[in-house]
């Protein structure tokens, strides 16, 4: 710190490295050392007001004092800070001096600057807030239930309503012995695959019947019904049987109506 100190004195002049980018190395110095003339007419009470703008007087011996610029780099870089649109000149006074106005061209692309530096922080905060780290995920895991999160006290809920249902589901489905639901599906399906019904057709069966039949105890017979009378139902569309009602139950008509062939 002390070694910048003794820098900056009244040695120092401002320099900024994306203007000596845009423009050049002497164009960003000349641009550093006319602020801080502004500033110091400002100060003073000695701005001059032309067309509306701001303009301060800066003589070449000041800016070759200061700089260490020659008359010909000076000319050079107010050429090109003119061009990019950075300042105005204008010859003003008896006898005439160079007058200087600073546009708003800086200072917009400061605040843009600024700007974009602020998005992208608010940015990473909240790409870091949707994305939790994976000490955060296990102390989630870790949690109690009477110690969980309010806000995810909602979805534990709909996740534990999702569970209960396909549990209510599949205690409907299997018998009341120890047969397992899959079992009793993969066993039915095959057999009636091998009678002559496709496997879209013996999948839709199960849907139904898992879907509108959950309050049947036996869901095994009851599928087994459903089954037969599809197969009896597509053997009669080819022309295989004729319609026989006597020997069925009632089940086995209400079954015979479910509308699981489409093709």
């Amino acid at each position: 710190m002390r070694l910048l100190s003794l820098l900056s004195g009244n040695g120092f002049v401002m320099y900024n490295k994306e203007l000596a980018h845009t423009v050049s190395t002497n164009g960003a110095i000349v641009f550093g050392q006319l602020c801080s003339s502004y500033e110091s007419f400002r100060i003073k009470n000695m701005i001059t007001i032309r067309d509306e703008k701001e303009y301060f007087y800066l003589t070449s011996e000041v800016l070759r004092e200061e700089t260490a610029l020659t008359y010909k780099q000076q000319l050079r870089a107010i050429k090109e800070l003119e061009q990019a649109g950075y300042i105005y000149t204008k010859m003003m006074g008896v006898p005439s001096k160079k007058y200087f106005h600073i546009t708003d061209k800086i200072i917009n692309e400061l605040v843009s600057e600024v700007n974009a530096s602020s998005s992208k922080r608010e940015d990473l905060n909240v790409s870091r807030h949707e994305e939790p780290s994976s000490l955060d995920q296990r102390e989630n895991l870790g949690m109690t239930k009477g110690n969980s999160k309010p806000g995810q006290k909602g979805s534990a809920i709909k996740k534990k309503n999702k569970k209960e249902q396909y549990k209510n589901i599949k205690s409907n489905f299997v018998n009341k012995g120890t047969v397992n639901n899959e079992e009793v599906i993969h066993k039915l399906t095959n057999e009636y695959r091998l009678k002559g019904l496709s496997k879209e057709v013996c999948l839709r069966v199960v849907k139904e019947v898992i879907d509108t039949k959950t309050d049947v105890e036996n869901c095994g017979a009851y599928l087994r019904v459903c089954l037969e009378n599809t197969l009896y139902k597509s053997k009669l569309k080819r022309g295989e049987v004729e319609v026989s009602y006597s020997n069925m139950n009632m089940n086995d008509k209400s079954a015979l109506y479910y509308d699981w062939l489409n093709d």
